[in-house]
């Protein structure tokens, strides 16, 4: 089966970071996400570390950005098909699929 990587850059989005989260791994592929923790003061990076998920790796990011954060996350990347995520976005059902 293709791993997917999904990568999350993330700055200040605890009030959505585990809704964004739960609608990645609820995708019947198998994958990991890579959270990019880009200098979150809101706790962001220990509400997705609290997901508890071993498929979810929280780094820390270059405090650059968001293309350097995107950048951290793709040198961290396993997969072989990359992905992309915002911490305050949603996938719907079956997306990885559909562009798998």
């Amino acid at each position: 089966m293709t791993l997917f990587s999904v990568l999350m850059p993330m700055r200040n989005a605890a009030p959505f970071v585990e809704a964004a989260l739960l609608s990645v791994l609820e995708q019947d592929v198998d994958l990991e996400v890579v959270v990019v923790d880009d200098g979150s003061t809101d706790g962001s990076g220990a509400k997705a570390r609290g997901l508890g998920d071993a498929r979810v790796r929280v780094v820390p990011g270059p405090q650059r950005g968001i293309a350097a954060a995107f950048n951290a996350g793709l040198a961290e990347a396993r997969g072989e098909l990359i992905a992309r995520c915002d911490a305050d976005d949603f996938y719907v059902p079956g997306r990885l699929k559909w562009q798998g």
